[in-house]
């Protein structure tokens, strides 16, 4: 009996001995896992806040572009035009002499290293602004301008007389509101009553035969490389004035 019980304490003596700690293997195996876990725990911490961020100015982007061209199918769809049988208000015969005041100009203009669409029309969507509340038909302008560093898509709106030649006040701290910062690209393509595209436009020319666009189409791209968003629209203008015929 008394050797049973010695052989029993060596074998329990045994098992307290092997189960009473761990070996440095295993020590550096735990060590091992648990830093793959935290890893790979902190990666998909990582990944979500990275997509959230991403998503936010995803967000802020879509807003300040649906802003936008809201304001700009506004405008355009209140465009005014002088028809062709308004004379003397409008004469094809005499453009040389009397240029029309609300002529539908498009075309590119430079800002800093980039060239980017300018348009300039006249609407009865006028903005008035402080003390300024008088209405009527405003020249419009949509032109891009570089400030410190950053492509700025502004809005120009003002009342008869208009500015020279239609050119938005020079300098960079004029007070055009702004539409859209951050631009990549701003395009604007004119569609003439067949429904063919042009990159620019003038209705005060023989070259589009004295007539101004039937639809607008804008292209805007916001932000940078690789969360530039891209929208636009089209506009279909309610009024336009035909080609004249020879």
């Amino acid at each position: 009996m008394r050797s049973r019980n010695k052989s029993g304490d060596r074998h329990r003596s045994g098992i307290f001995r092997k189960t009473g700690g761990f070996t440095l293997l295993e020590i550096l195996l735990a060590v091992f896992i648990f830093g793959i876990v935290m890893a790979t725990l902190f990666g998909s911490f990582s990944a979500i806040f990275g997509n959230v961020e991403t998503m936010e100015n995803r967000a802020s982007q879509y807003d300040m572009a649906k802003t936008c061209l809201d304001r700009m199918s506004e405008d355009l769809a209140s465009l005014y035009i002088t028809s062709s049988d308004m004379y003397p208000l409008y004469s094809s015969e005499k453009t040389e002499e009397k240029p029309d005041i609300h002529v539908v100009s498009g075309d590119n203009a430079t800002s800093g290293e980039r060239t980017f669409s300018r348009l300039r029309f006249s609407s009865f969507a006028h903005l008035p602004f402080e003390e300024n509340i008088h209405k009527g038909v405003a020249q419009i302008i949509y032109y891009v301008q570089q400030v410190e560093g950053r492509y700025l898509l502004k809005r120009s709106d003002r009342l008869y007389p208009y500015p020279a030649a239609g050119e938005p006040p020079p300098g960079k701290n004029n007070t055009d509101p702004v539409l859209c910062m951050d631009m990549e690209s701003f395009s604007i393509v004119y569609f003439d009553q067949e429904g063919k595209e042009h990159e620019t436009w003038n209705s005060d020319s023989d070259e589009f035969s004295h007539a101004t666009p039937k639809a607008i189409g804008i292209k805007l791209a916001i932000g940078g490389e690789p969360s530039t968003f891209h929208t636009g629209t089209t506009v279909l203008i309610p009024a336009y004035r035909e080609k004249k015929e020879p």
